[in-house]
């Protein structure tokens, strides 16, 4: 159980840490809030279905924006690693 965290976001990650401190603020655990290059401009998630429960499941609607950005043409097979890569990375999100 940690009671007090000092939370620090980056770029999107940024934004989250801001929501999350926001949404305990009746019950402050954050003790400091650093956040670096946030990602500022939040009307992508006004944008789809997506939006009404990404409060509720973050991580799921990251993966699904993700996901759904890869290339869908034939790449060459050093991206196919790469969004192999990726792919892996978001199992574990």
């Amino acid at each position: 159980q940690i009671d007090k965290v000092h939370l620090f976001g980056a770029s999107l990650g940024g934004f989250l840490a801001q929501k999350f401190t926001e949404i305990n603020a009746h019950c402050p655990r954050v003790v400091s809030l650093v956040l670096c290059n946030t990602f500022t401009d939040t009307s992508v998630f006004s944008y789809n279905d997506s939006a009404a429960v990404f409060w509720i499941l973050p991580s799921m609607v990251l993966k699904k924006m993700v996901m759904g950005n890869f290339a869908t043409e034939k790449v060459d097979g050093e991206m196919i690693k790469t969004i192999d890569f990726m792919v892996e990375l978001m199992v574990d999100l």
